[in-house]
Order: C-alpha cells, then sequence, then structure tokens
C-alpha cells in the first residue's frame, strides 16, 4: 500500500438522525448470538443494552458489558457476532488498540459497530462497511459511528496479537472530513 492510499475506502457516508441504539439494533443480524458492549461506565453499557433492547426486533442469546481497560479485553479470540464500541478509552499515542482488541475477540464476517468523537480508529483486520455522522440532537455530542466486518480470523490457539502496527502515512477519518 502506498503512502499515498487510504487504508480503507467506502461508499457510504450518511447523516443518522436517530438515536445510536436504533442503529445498533438496525445492523444486527437475526443469526447473531453474542452482543459485547464497551463502554467507559457501567451507567452508560446499561443505558445503551436497554435501549438496543428497546429497539432490537429479534433476540439474542447473549448480552455482555465490558467498562475496564481497553487495552487487552478478557473475552475468547473469535467469541462475540457483535460488539459495540461505545466512546472508547484511549491512550492518545495509541487511540487505535481499542480497535484492534475488538477485532480480536469479534469473529470472522461479525459486526463491530464503533462509536467515538471527532475521529474513528481503523484496523486492517476489518472492512470499513458504512460511517455516519451522528445527529447531535439525539446523540448529545458531536460524534462519528462506523459499521465495520472483520475480515481476519484470529488465531484459536491464544496466540493473538495485543497490538496491530498502524500505518501511520494514512489520516484519520474525523468529524471535519463530514463539514
Amino acid at each position: 500500500m502506498s503512502s499515498d492510499q487510504p487504508l480503507h475506502e467506502h461508499d457510504e457516508t450518511h447523516l443518522w438522525k436517530r438515536t445510536f441504539a436504533e442503529l445498533v439494533a438496525r445492523n444486527i443480524d437475526p443469526d447473531d448470538e453474542i452482543l459485547l458492549i464497551i463502554a467507559n461506565s457501567d451507567a452508560e453499557a446499561t443505558r445503551l443494552e436497554t435501549s438496543i433492547k428497546q429497539n432490537l426486533h429479534t433476540a439474542l442469546r447473549e448480552y455482555l458489558t465490558y467498562t475496564g481497560d481497553q487495552e487487552e479485553l478478557p473475552y475468547d479470540p473469535n467469541s462475540i457476532d457483535v460488539t459495540v464500541h461505545l466512546n472508547p478509552k484511549r491512550n492518545p499515542y495509541k487511540y487505535h488498540q481499542p480497535l484492534y482488541q475488538a477485532t480480536e475477540v469479534t469473529r470472522k464476517g461479525g459486526t463491530i459497530i464503533y462509536r467515538a468523537p471527532q475521529r474513528l480508529a481503523h484496523s486492517k483486520k476489518v472492512e470499513l462497511d458504512t460511517i455516519y455522522s451522528l445527529d447531535w440532537e439525539d446523540n448529545s455530542d458531536p460524534s462519528l459511528a462506523a459499521l465495520m466486518t472483520v475480515t481476519e480470523q484470529t488465531p484459536q490457539d491464544g496466540t493473538a496479537a495485543t497490538s496491530e502496527p498502524s500505518d501511520t502515512s494514512t489520516t484519520d477519518t474525523t468529524i471535519s472530513a463530514f463539514l
């Protein structure tokens, strides 16, 4: 990949005029069984889980929430069908790390729905399907959301990398790209 090519190309960018929970519920496949919500606080995770359940038209077998250190998630590789990452905690020098961890625990072909203020992280292990600029009225802050499909399987033998090298020559997807 040359330095003038983006890490991801996508054709779909939309303004989402509803809540983030509605976006999540709309993008859960009826065959999905396990949903992981990664958030910064228990209250934030519980609020999002409740809203997703209210908007979801199918039952999932299991809902998991995680609010701890996002640099190493305590789940087995490839064990999650859908990971929802809400405003990830991130070190300014490693802001891609929470997404790398989400790709490790989400199965190949699984979905990551990633919401962050102002910028989205990137990973070589996902395909960026759609970017949404979230409406401020329904989401309380300027945010972007991305639907991603995991494209690389993490080895089952526990040799999953804890980080993925970042392509420093790419530019970030920021909210200013939509202004």
